[in-house]
This record gives structure tokens, C-alpha cells and sequence, in this order.
């Protein structure tokens, strides 16, 4: 009687000999079993993405059984092969390519395959792609359909080793996930995720703010409200290393109004450099306090460069600050604060 396969431990492969065990798991299974790459005598076979690829692999016992690669660069594999691949695929979605998936023989028929599966959709999920996009071997159309995966487009690949271009939405492998019972806890997470707003508001609150805001609230003409007022003052002029800090209740644009009397009390001339919404409205503050500036107004989702920044504070060298918006929440864009920094420091502008 054999004896009991130890336990599968998943995981994202980090370690030099987990990559030396996928390449040669590759070569197994993409050289020896399905005949798609030419044989060579070292018995490794290194993926031509393998520095971009993201390997989900099943661990036994410091040996690999099982992988799959992940990889959201364009081009993908299919690109070259499909001229026309978005036509047929679901539009606005964030698409990985789902590569490489290899499960050594004895594993087969257990939940390996299953199960990686659901930790690369879980990676997946983390990154935010919601359309897998794959080749899967001729030989395994069914087990690709049966867990939601819609084939499109010819075959690719030799006769000797035929694929089928085929793709899966996050909706339809919850859905599968919904009626097989290895898979029903995926499901029930995927479902029980909070949804995650990428627009500008209204922000996510977390546990911890939830939780002040239940308890009774207290007087702002009480003693235990003014000594954490002053508290907080004290603390906020320790961060910024200043000797008085004033609290005011009020919106983000109420904070904008602040900085731009601060600036009108600077004097000279600035530059404003914005590449969304609320760097535009930075000029709009500036222009009610009168502010002396130059506007550098890039089109929305525009990521500025150094030389760019250099560029502009070259033709105002009497400039005395610079202002932009760090977090470009309407576009989705972080400006290289370190770098506005440092290029202001060089020119002893604020």
C-alpha cells in the first residue's frame, strides 16, 4: 500500500532553490510530457518572463509540486500570437496572464490544482486584476471549463502541443467556486470583502476610528476634552517642529485656504505645478489670497518629471515656493515628493 502524500503548503516562491525547482518542474512538464520547447541536457527550462513572472508554487516537504506563474506586463504570450487578443476579451477589466500552471503526476487527482488556484486568485485579488487570462493545453479543456474559464479565439501553439486561448472572470470563479465544496470558503471571502472605493471619497474608516465614534461623546467645555485638545496641539507642534499649532474644524479645502494665507504672508513669487483636480484647485485658493505665481498645468493623470520640475524653476529663478498636491486623488497619481524636496532645497525654495 502506498504510503499518504504529506500536506501542500502554497505559497509565493521567494527562495533560490524553490526557482531552481520551478525550472526544473518546467522542463518536466513543458519539455518531457508536453513537447513545447526543445530538449537540453541540464533538464531546466527558464521561463523567457521569468523576471517578471510572480510564481504560486505547492510545497511538500522543500519540494515543489505544483506552480503557476502570474504576470500582468504587456505584452503577453498571447499578444504575439493573437494580434486582435483584446477584441476578445470583456472590456475594463485588469487583465494577468495565467502561465506555466504544472502539477507533478502524483498530484493530479487531489485538490493541488484546485487549491493553487484559489491562492493565485487570492494574490490576484490583491493586486487588483479581476480577468485571467491563460493557454491551457487541448488535453484539459474540460477541468478549465468546469472551473469557469471561456475559451476564444484558434488554437495556438504545434500539433504536438496544441493550446486553447481562453479566459476567467473573478464572477465566474466565485460562482463555480459557490458550488464545489473545497472551494466554497474562497467563495464566501471573495463575497465578505469590503468594497475598496479608488475614487476621491468617501474614505475608508477604519476599526479604530469606528470605534471612537461609539463611544459617548464628551464636552468640549469639559476638562478631559481640553487637556487632549492641548495634548494634541503639543504633539502635532513636536511633529512639525514648530512652536504654535492652531486646530481648526472645517474641509480639506478649508486646510488649502490655510496654506495659501501662510504663503501670502511669504511674499515674492511661487509656482504651482498640478496635473489633476486638486492641484487646479490650488490655484484657485491662491488667486482669492493674491498669491504672485506661475501656473504649470499638465494634462490630468500626467506624472511630472524632474526635468520638467527643473525645467519650470529654471525660468522663475526669483521663486520663493512651490505647491502641488502630493496624493492626485482624482487620477489615482502619487507626485515624487522626495523629489520636489530635494529640487527645492538645491534653490532654498519652501
Amino acid at each position: 500500500m502506498p504510503a499518504p502524500l504529506q500536506s501542500v503548503q502554497f505559497k509565493i516562491a521567494t527562495e533560490p532553490d524553490e526557482i531552481e525547482q520551478i525550472h526544473r518542474l518546467n522542463y518536466r512538464t513543458f519539455v518531457e510530457e508536453i513537447p513545447q520547447h526543445a530538449p537540453n541536457p541540464n533538464g531546466v527550462l527558464v521561463d523567457r518572463f521569468h523576471d517578471e513572472n510572480t510564481y504560486v508554487i505547492g510545497v511538500t516537504e522543500g519540494r515543489v509540486v505544483a506552480m503557476v506563474a502570474l504576470r500582468g506586463n504587456r505584452p503577453f504570450s498571447l499578444d504575439s500570437k493573437l494580434p486582435d487578443l483584446d477584441a476578445h476579451l470583456p472590456p475594463g477589466r485588469r487583465v494577468v496572464e495565467v502561465r506555466l500552471l504544472a502539477v507533478e503526476p502524483e498530484r493530479r487527482r487531489g485538490p493541488v490544482f484546485q487549491q493553487l488556484l484559489v491562492f493565485g486568485a487570492e494574490e490576484c485579488l490583491k493586486r487588483g486584476y479581476d480577468l485571467g487570462l491563460a493557454s491551457g493545453t487541448t488535453r484539459q479543456i474540460k477541468l478549465y471549463e468546469h472551473l469557469g474559464f471561456t475559451p476564444f479565439g484558434p488554437l495556438v501553439g504545434t500539433v504536438e502541443a496544441s493550446y486553447q486561448p481562453m479566459y476567467l472572470t473573478l464572477e465566474a470563479f466565485v460562482e463555480r467556486a459557490r458550488r464545489g465544496r473545497s472551494l466554497r470558503d474562497f467563495a464566501r471571502r471573495v463575497s465578505a470583502r469590503e468594497p475598496i472605493n479608488f475614487l476621491p471619497g468617501p474614505v475608508a474608516v477604519t476599526p479604530a476610528v469606528s470605534t471612537a465614534f461609539s463611544r459617548p461623546p464628551v464636552s468640549h467645555r469639559g476638562r478631559e476634552f481640553q487637556d487632549d485638545f492641548l495634548a494634541l496641539r503639543a504633539r502635532l507642534a513636536r511633529f512639525v517642529n514648530a512652536e504654535r499649532v492652531q486646530i481648526l474644524l472645517g474641509s480639506g479645502s478649508l486646510g488649502t485656504d490655510c496654506v495659501a494665507a501662510q504663503l501670502s504672508l511669504l511674499g515674492g513669487r511661487g509656482v504651482i505645478v498640478s496635473n489633476g483636480e486638486f492641484g487646479e484647485r490650488l490655484v484657485e485658493h491662491a488667486r482669492r489670497l493674491g498669491l504672485n505665481f506661475s501656473w504649470v498645468r499638465h494634462e490630468w493623470g500626467h506624472v511630472f518629471t524632474r526635468a520638467e520640475i527643473e525645467a519650470e524653476l529654471d525660468r522663475e529663478p526669483s521663486a520663493g515656493w512651490l505647491w502641488a498636491a502630493h496624493h492626485e486623488t482624482s487620477t489615482g497619481i502619487l507626485n515624487d515628493l522626495s523629489m520636489l524636496r530635494e529640487l527645492c532645497s538645491a534653490r532654498a525654495i519652501r
